[in-house]
């Protein structure tokens, strides 16, 4: 582990929304003040490693999420030297809007992650993000991704969270049409 945080435990009635809870407090708030704007909840067939996988490799996120084309990782400031790990740099490519330059908060490998997202062509700042997976079985897993950040700008201040929401949720249905699972959405807080 790579924070001061406990990992999710099977023993509490309802660990990830607990964690997600105490991320939020204790590593999200640490680094920005920003209101949360968007929350979707998602169950996947699959295993949480393959399900972190997916969503935290630059190039798994390819395959499912439009905008991103591919990317990499940093591991130079990485509190576990050359692995992912808090500090880890990760930059995704998009398609459009230059690249997406991430820096994880928090990381625990199959669990959580916390990161930063900052892009010069978003009109958004003090973006984090969180990231919670909860094992439901074997080969089940519930994925809650929330984001946090400020408006910027006049012009695309008002179209922008619509369309960022717009883009996740489609790459979301394609990666749940890919592992199987149940519909969800990215929703508007």
């Amino acid at each position: 582990m790579n924070a001061s945080i406990t990992p999710p435990s099977t023993s509490t009635a309802n660990p990830s929304r607990w964690d997600l809870d105490r991320l939020v407090a204790e590593i999200v708030r640490r680094h920005t003040e920003a209101p949360l704007r968007m929350t979707g909840s998602f169950v996947f067939d699959a295993d949480t490693a393959t399900v972190f996988e997916q969503v935290t490799d630059p190039a798994r996120i390819a395959e499912w999420f439009g905008l991103v084309k591919g990317g990499s990782f940093d591991h130079a400031g990485s509190c576990n030297p050359g692995t992912l790990g808090a500090g880890t740099r990760r930059v995704c490519h998009t398609r459009g809007m230059g690249d997406l330059d991430e820096t994880f908060f928090y990381y625990d490998a199959l669990y959580a992650c916390v990161y930063r997202v900052k892009n010069a062509m978003m009109p958004v700042v003090d973006h984090a993000a969180v990231m919670v997976l909860e094992p439901l079985g074997p080969s089940r897993t519930r994925f809650t991704w929330q984001q946090y950040y400020n408006l910027k700008g006049v012009m695309m201040r008002f179209v922008f969270p619509s369309m960022l929401r717009s883009m996740m949720n489609r790459g979301l249905a394609t990666l749940t049409r890919q592992l199987g699972g149940e519909p969800s959405e990215m929703v508007a807080v």
